[in-house]
């Protein structure tokens, strides 16, 4: 097979693989993941993070919620009656913040309150896909559902962005349950940053020596710059054959310079008085150190960018393992829950893709610049 087959046959692959990536990135931008830290324990143990410490952080100042809100979801897929008729939804046992947290506005009487949360009340909030597939409506508040043999009195209806998937909220300290991961809504201009949260979690017991936290838009906003780290790295290894080739080329003009030079002066040579091929190797060298400068600089341009990319994925490999803990077991996922387990699947699926792309890049990279000995054997052929 011709050198120009295998060249096309890796080119077709590479673009291929680079519309994977492409993909990857516009459904990670699609995902509506907000400002949201989640932090999740570094090693999952089995019993989750103590729901009864975290409620010590969400606090109400005259009615005001506080500066710092913790929210979680422990979500389960249940059977659920209501009307004398049966249905399948997500249970998510939650906190009275969650809302807040989220960014989920309601559309029909309230969410549960704190009091609601402190005395383990039997109360619920549908979002709007279960209020419309229960109720058939969103004026619900005062009807009650049925969940596990224990009737729930519905307060109200959110719009958690999520109308493919009926979602019911209950107080989790109705349950003994557990959540293995917590999320924080990070705003800048009020003061609640990434350091912020690291800082007052301490207070629980919640430091970033056993836990990880991750912010999604960071991990949302990485998988979309992997299409780029691919054409970066590609762009490195074509770079990296072409300065070994022009080294190579050089050191040959150097060579074929010496047996120019005797034959001819140097007066004669800059002159151009040398004729034919002496000529062009006489011009080879200088032409060839230049392209040598400019691809060296073009190399040192483009490589600290891909090392700082390779960098933060190192920081941000605790998400892929965190995730998994914390969502992919599960057999059900609330909105946010089942937007974190795909943008793990997304910048799993791209790493791969990129490794993939990367393999692509250099070998077509070594295709693309044949040295003197493969050149000679295209021609013949």
């Amino acid at each position: 097979m011709r050198i120009r087959h295998v060249r096309l046959a890796v080119l077709l692959f590479a673009a291929f693989v680079f519309a994977g990536l492409l993909f990857a990135a516009v459904m990670a931008g699609n995902l509506n993941v907000g400002e949201l830290l989640l932090i999740a324990p570094k090693v999952a143990d089995g019993r989750g993070i103590d729901k009864d410490t975290l409620a010590e952080v969400n606090y109400v100042d005259g009615n005001k919620p506080s500066k710092l809100m913790l929210t979680y979801e422990i979500a389960s897929m249940e059977s659920v009656r209501a009307l004398n008729s049966g249905y399948s939804a997500t249970v998510v046992k939650t906190n009275y913040t969650y809302p807040y947290v989220m960014g989920n506005s309601v559309i029909g009487g309230s969410f549960f309150t704190e009091n609601d949360e402190r005395q383990g009340r039997r109360v619920a909030a549908l979002n709007r896909a279960a209020a419309h597939e229960i109720f058939g409506g969103y004026d619900v508040a005062g009807a009650e559902v049925v969940i596990g043999g224990d009737r729930f009195t519905v307060t109200g209806v959110v719009q958690n962005g999520d109308d493919g998937n009926s979602n019911i909220y209950v107080p989790a300290s109705y349950y003994s349950d557990n959540p293995n991961s917590i999320f924080v809504r990070l705003d800048v201009a009020a003061g609640v940053t990434e350091e912020y949260v690291v800082n007052e979690c301490k207070a629980i017991s919640i430091t970033d020596s056993r836990y990880d936290f991750i912010s999604l838009s960071s991990i949302s906003g990485f998988v979309s710059r992997i299409p780029l780290m691919g054409l970066k790295f590609a762009a490195i290894c074509l770079l990296a054959v072409a300065l070994y080739r022009l080294i190579m080329g050089f050191f040959r003009g150097v060579s074929d310079m010496k047996k120019i030079s005797e034959r001819f002066y140097l007066k004669d040579i800059l002159m151009g008085r040398s004729k034919g091929a002496a000529g062009a190797s006489a011009v080879r060298p200088v032409l060839i150190l230049s392209a040598l400068v400019a691809s060296l600089a073009l190399l040192l341009l483009l490589f600290p960018s891909i090392v700082e990319d390779f960098l933060l994925l190192e920081d941000l490999f605790g998400f892929l393992r965190t995730s998994y803990a914390s969502f992919y077991s599960s057999d059900s996922a609330s909105a946010i829950g089942a937007a974190v387990y795909t943008l793990q699947k997304l910048m799993l699926g791209s790493l791969i893709l990129l490794s993939v792309f990367g393999l692509a890049a250099t070998v077509l990279a070594a295709v693309s610049f044949p040295d003197r000995k493969h050149r000679k054997a295209q021609e013949a052929t």
